[in-house]
């Protein structure tokens, strides 16, 4: 999908059940590394940007997209990356944070935050990634929208909206759209 576009290209589904030989129920996990697997070995050639939520974010499939050539945008929530997290606050700390303030589509205001060269998490400290967040506020600077999510693209203050564009489509939001600056 593109954040700009109506249109949705549904790639074939890659069901969760019980594979051969097994006696329980396949999972989400699994299902997704047979699909990347497949969309790569049909499409060889293609650039790939793998958008997913925070189940995602670990560092098997990390490695697993990076293995196939792919780029990744995936959710990331605090609770599940406290030292992904703690990274963010030194780096603020640090005054190594990069913000881009502006005002929605619907006149919200909003801040994109962005770091690049952090670890993923305390086991996977060779997973080197950039994170991305997004603050939409209302008029009485109350939050009404938040996501965080972790890349290996390097975030710009060029591309850190079209990037929080894609992401909040995919979750969901497609009205998550910052105006141009």
């Amino acid at each position: 999908m593109h954040p700009n576009l109506r249109e949705v290209i549904p790639l074939a589904p890659e069901p969760i059940v019980k594979q051969d030989g097994t006696s329980k129920n396949d999972c989400e996990r699994n299902a997704a590394k047979r699909l990347l697997r497949k969309i790569r070995a049909e499409h060889p050639h293609l650039k790939f940007l793998v958008i997913e939520d925070g189940l995602a974010s670990n560092g098997p499939h990390i490695e697993e997209i990076l293995s196939l050539g792919m780029d990744y945008l995936l959710g990331a929530k605090p609770g599940d990356h406290k030292f992904l997290f703690d990274q963010v606050i030194e780096a603020h700390d640090a005054k190594r944070i990069a913000t881009i303030k502006g005002t929605t589509i619907d006149g919200n205001r909003y801040d994109i935050t962005f770091v690049n060269g952090l670890m993923l998490n305390e086991s996977h400290r060779h997973l080197e990634v950039n994170f991305l967040q997004y603050h939409e506020y209302d008029a009485a600077d109350r939050v009404v929208k938040q996501f965080s999510w972790v890349t290996n693209l390097k975030i710009t203050r060029d591309n850190a909206p079209s990037l929080v564009a894609g992401g909040a489509a995919v979750a969901g939001r497609s009205r998550t759209r910052p105006s141009k600056h």
